[in-house]
């Protein structure tokens, strides 16, 4: 799995020059539509932070709670976070140009 974190991160030359907020729904996307999942639990973030050599946000758990809010690109089903419909489009676009 990290080889496949790792070529997914590659897939945005500034990614960990993005901000965290920024990493964390690309980082749901991956998990979400290249790995096939619905939803990311805070844990499995962790993990993606870890596999692509990025620091975890220290204030992961608000940052999470932001994004679900007022940052309005992740929707919360009972701490299992997923792409907002849009979002993801948005992410797909980015990708594939």
């Amino acid at each position: 799995m990290k080889d496949r974190v790792n070529e997914f991160v590659d897939l945005f030359p500034d990614f960990h020059s993005l901000d965290q907020t920024a990493q964390i729904v690309r980082l749901a996307y991956f998990h979400a539509i290249e790995e096939g999942r619905e939803s990311v639990n805070r844990e499995d973030m962790e993990r993606l932070f870890q596999l692509a050599n990025v620091a975890v946000p220290k204030n992961l758990a608000q940052l999470l709670a932001y994004l679900c809010g007022k940052g309005q690109k992740l929707i919360n089903a009972n701490g299992e976070f997923s792409l907002r419909r849009e979002i993801r489009k948005e992410i797909d676009h980015e990708i594939r140009g």
